[in-house]
């Protein structure tokens, strides 16, 4: 995990996408005793250099979502986006 000025408040990885593979993490909800109707999540997505600041070009960034059962055994429904932004060192970091 970075923990540098352009990652405050953030949850950012300090992984290499190109070279290091795909990553996954878990955010649990917990709802209590009562039901909740879920419509809408929103993430935003940030690209760093190694040195933890912001990446000035574009890489390659593709997201898949599996929400799943209370027992993480059942998959609820899934989404993915692809290409999130463009995979080119030429294109500048649409974010910065």
């Amino acid at each position: 995990m970075f923990d540098t000025t352009d990652t405050q408040n953030l949850f950012a990885v300090n992984r290499n996408l190109h070279t290091g593979g795909p990553w996954t993490t878990d955010i649990t909800v917990a709802v209590g005793s009562q039901a909740i109707n879920l419509s809408e999540i929103s993430l935003d997505a940030y690209i760093f250099t190694n040195g933890g600041v912001s990446q000035p070009f574009s890489r390659d960034f593709d997201l898949t979502i599996d929400l799943l059962d209370s027992t993480k055994t059942s998959v609820l429904a899934t989404n993915s986006v692809v290409n999130l932004f463009p995979n080119s060192n030429t294109t500048p970091n649409p974010y910065l």
